[in-house]
């Protein structure tokens, strides 16, 4: 029985999306969520040179061989650890290349949105059965044990909102944006948006719903229309504000006084740490200390040695990368996000997904190369209808 190399991509990334939402509770085995992507990235480029054109082959071998310059600066210059230096090149490459990785649109979109409404289904059941069966002392042990597994965080501050920070949570604001595309057609698409903007609730992160308001804004204005349209809207969502800036403003302070004692004063710890850890000279200002780095520091909140999970991922970076690797680094994601998912409101969904995600270890990791794919198989859809539409109808 012969397998397709459609069947194998889809079931690769299948893998890697079981693994990235379903870190509750197969956190342990998160490293074969790894595998899948990397098998998808070398399935995907099997027998594709003939379909990349001359710039992009030297776009890749510009990132081939700067890729190689900082292995050998971590190895042999700054003798890092070869299992961390083979981590985080690994993410830096699968990012930069996932970019060229057409998926099937159809098939993908099933497959994201099963795992998606999957993670939902568990953050609204868990958030019922905790308001029904537990209070603020019974709960305690539940919170306890994610801890210790490491599958997130489950706590509360009155005994009624329970906010369920798992792992997996990360792609459910981008879920939800992708539900407003005309691409992708639901047959239930209003009861979708409810759940998944439930779920971004109940998931508990800030930074969600920053992301969220983002886009209802903008997309709420500028989303094909016309200028007597805009102007009704904008009185509309003028309104609108006019009676809902309290009780967001009294949200977002207690908010921010609540993270002001922990979460805040935890990354403003590790911003310090990670900037004055690159200070060390020039070069390491200049090139970094090297992928890998461990940064063996320790503070009032915590002993950063052997360290490889912060929650400001892009200045984990930087401190890696330096300031000529970053911002060779990002210009090459900037050139390859603009030119590879190219349309506005797919890049407006991605701009979208950053605001969130930089605040959070959400970025320069996995979630990111799952939402570069998905966006590119839209843009990938989308080029192809236009091609087949101008040679039928030539302009």
């Amino acid at each position: 029985m012969k397998v397709s190399k459609l069947t194998i991509i889809n079931i690769l990334f299948a893998g890697v999306v079981l693994f990235l939402t379903r870190q509750f509770p197969l956190n342990a085995y998160s490293t074969i969520g790894n595998i899948f992507l990397i098998g998808l990235l070398l399935v995907s480029f099997i027998g594709k040179n003939r379909l990349i054109d001359t710039f992009a082959k030297k776009t890749i071998k510009v990132i081939f061989f700067w890729s190689i310059f900082l292995l050998f600066y971590a190895l042999l210059i700054r003798d890092n650890s070869i299992s961390w230096v083979s981590r985080f090149y690994i993410i830096l490459i699968c990012l930069l290349l996932s970019h060229w990785i057409y998926l099937p649109l159809f098939s993908t979109k099933k497959i994201f949105f099963f795992f998606i409404v999957l993670q939902c289904i568990v953050l609204i059941v868990f958030e019922l059965i905790l308001n029904i069966g537990f209070d603020m002392k019974s709960y305690l042990p539940i919170r306890f044990l994610f801890q210790e597994q490491g599958w997130g965080d489950v706590y509360t501050y009155d005994g009624f909102f329970y906010r369920i920070q798992i792992k997996g949570n990360a792609l459910i604001p981008f879920a939800f944006f992708l539900t407003f595309l005309k691409d992708y057609t639901f047959k239930y698409r209003k009861i979708l948006q409810a759940v998944l903007f439930i779920s971004s609730i109940i998931a508990g992160n800030f930074a969600f719903l920053i992301g969220i308001f983002v886009f209802f804004i903008f997309w709420y204005l500028f989303n094909n229309l016309n200028k007597r349209k805009m102007i009704n809207k904008i009185i509309i969502l003028s309104f609108i504000s006019l009676f809902s800036i309290g009780p967001i403003l009294k949200y977002t302070q207690e908010t921010l006084e609540r993270k002001s004692g922990s979460s805040l004063g935890t990354r403003e710890d590790q911003k310090n740490v990670l900037l004055t850890d690159m200070q060390e000279n020039i070069s390491t200002f200049l090139l970094g200390k090297g992928l890998g780095n461990n940064v063996k520091i320790k503070t009032f909140f915590r002993d950063y040695t052997d360290n490889t999970y912060f929650e400001l991922q892009a200045i984990f970076f930087f401190n890696q990368l330096g300031l000529v690797n970053s911002f060779i680094f990002f210009c090459l994601l900037l050139y390859l996000c603009i030119n590879k998912i190219f349309y506005k409101d797919l890049l407006f969904i991605y701009f979208c997904y950053i605001i969130y995600a930089v605040t959070n270890p959400y970025i320069l990791d996995t979630t990111q190369i799952v939402v570069i794919l998905i966006l590119i198989s839209i843009s990938n859809e989308r080029r192809q209808k236009n091609r087949l539409y101008n040679s039928i109808i030539p302009a």
